[in-house]
Formats: C-alpha cells, structure tokens, sequence
C-alpha cells in the first residue's frame, strides 16, 4: 500500500488546526507519563530471608525511559515538524532582469512581439501568448460571425509562480479571480493589496485602427512581479452586436527567463519572432494538454 503524505491525507487547512492542538496535549501527556514520584506508594519493611545480590538502576533523573515516554517524545517532534512545515515562508520569486517591453495582440489576431515584429495568428484555439519561468499567459482565439472562421481573441487567462498560486481569467464581459466573479460593475475596481490592482472604466488609449468614437470599455491591471513597474495589462472589450464580441490586449512587462510565445522570446531579435519560427518552438496546435492548468482559459467557453 502506498504511504501518502500525511499533509496530503488530512489537508493543509486540517493540520493548521491540529498543530496547536497536538503540541499542549503531547507536552502534558509526556509531563505526566515521565513525572516523578516524590512520596513512594512502599515502605522498607526490613530485610528478608535468605541471599540476595544487590542491584543497582541507573535511570535519567526524574523519570524512568518508558516506552510510553518514548512515543510521545516522538509525538511531540512530529507536532514540531509540522508546525515548521506549516508556518515555513514560501521562497520569493525572484524579480525580472529582462528590459521592459510591449506586446499588442488586435484583429485577427495581428500581434506586434516584444522585440517589434508583427505576426499574424489566424487560427483557432488556446495558445501561449507568454511562456515563461515565472509567467504564464495563455489566450483563446476563436472566430466571429464577421472573421469567416479567422479566430480572434475572445479571452486571456494569466497564472504561474509568481502570482502565488492565484489565476485570473479576462473575457469579453466578464472576469475571475481563482474562479470568482470580479470587476461585475462599470465602472468597477478590484485589489488584493501586494498582488494584483484592477479597474474597468472608459479611459484608455485605442489598440486597434477604426475604433474612433465607439464606446470604450477598458480593464486596467498591475500585477506584481518584484519590479517596480509591475506587470501591466491593458484589454479593450468590444462588444458590437455587427462584429461580436473581441477584445485587444496590451502586456506590458520585464523579460522573463526562459520566455517564449506568440508574444516572442523577447530577445532583442525580431527575426525569430516570425510566426513559423514561434510555431515551431512552442508548438502549432495549441496548449499542450498536460499544460492546460497552468494559466488557463478553458474553464468556461
């Protein structure tokens, strides 16, 4: 039988509870078990009939190893263990080294990459606009009934280590943060302080050619990646009931290790930011399957 963790078994929520509990307890019990008898329950009645050798005990002052003794002691380092394994500050993720660049996805999707070449991404499906060590940024293209099957972006979800843990998903008309409803007003705001600073509203500047004088719904958003800067996204929604429903991206970030996608590997050399070139790198038929839960978009079509 396999052994599991006992983290895994009982849940990390559950151990928080048990630790304060189980460290008193097991103190008390080892107190008890180990206490020294100051008034003996005997008394000398003389010597008896007979020979006998003397023997002599040797024990640790106060308490006699029993195995009662033994098994809470040990009761007790595990309480401690999981106290440490608890309580232990996750490791910082490191900050960015990379230049601070700019990524615009519009249309169809038309993309300018970080390092400014453009490429055009027609196809349908989910796919890494940015793959990175840290990073993660996967969008959905899929068509409109004015794109004759062309696919544009219709949402973005971001993730990966340094977000700790969290995933926040942008569509069209509406957005969530580890799965619940956020930005549900407009104009409306959303802020976990020390991680991510939303705003929806109408100001903003226009990603795409023939957008003047439309109504602009805009989501504003800074995520911190352990720059001074931030990560910065910018989505512009539109919601034309000719057209359907799209949106245009603006990411706006340090280079990352080991950076890649349709974003580019942002490595000062626009020339293997074509298309072909990406597509070979990180793959022509969308998100690997293995890798869909990473930062993804397929929670709700």
């Amino acid at each position: 039988m396999v052994q599991k963790p006992l983290a895994e078994v009982l849940g990390v929520h559950a151990l928080k509870e048990l630790v304060p509990w189980l460290l008193p307890m097991t103190g008390h019990m080892l107190a008890k078990a180990c206490a020294y008898a100051g008034t003996p329950n005997y008394s000398y009645v003389g010597e008896g009939a007979g020979s006998y050798a003397k023997d002599t005990i040797v024990t640790p002052y106060g308490c006699r190893i029993k195995p009662c003794c033994l098994l809470l002691a040990l009761l007790s380092l595990l309480g401690l263990a999981l106290a440490y394994f608890l309580h232990k500050p996750a490791a910082a993720v490191p900050a960015p080294v990379g230049p601070v660049g700019t990524c615009t996805l519009w249309g169809d999707p038309h993309i300018r990459t970080f390092d400014g070449i453009r490429s055009d991404y027609y196809s349908p499906g989910e796919f890494w606009i940015v793959k990175s060590d840290n990073v993660w940024i996967q969008g959905r293209y899929l068509p409109t009934k004015v794109t004759s099957g062309l696919g544009v972006t219709k949402s973005i979800a971001v993730g990966g280590p340094f977000l700790k843990g969290h995933k926040l998903r942008i569509e069209v008309r509406s957005a969530t943060w580890d799965g619940q409803p956020v930005l549900t007003g407009f104009p409306s705001d959303f802020t976990v302080p020390g991680v991510i600073d939303m705003h929806y509203n109408n100001v903003g500047t226009l990603l795409q050619n023939g957008r003047e004088g439309k109504a602009l719904h805009i989501v504003h958003l800074r995520l911190e990646d352990g720059s001074s800067e931030g990560l910065r996204i910018q989505v512009n929604r539109w919601m034309e009931p000719t057209e359907g429903d799209y949106m245009n991206v603006k990411i706006t970030m340090h280079g990352q290790k080991g950076q890649d996608g349709h974003c580019g590997n942002f490595n000062a050399n626009p020339q293997d930011d074509d298309r072909l070139q990406v597509r070979a790198r990180v793959g022509k038929t969308g998100v690997d399957p293995r890798e869909i839960g990473r930062a993804s978009c397929r929670e709700r079509v």
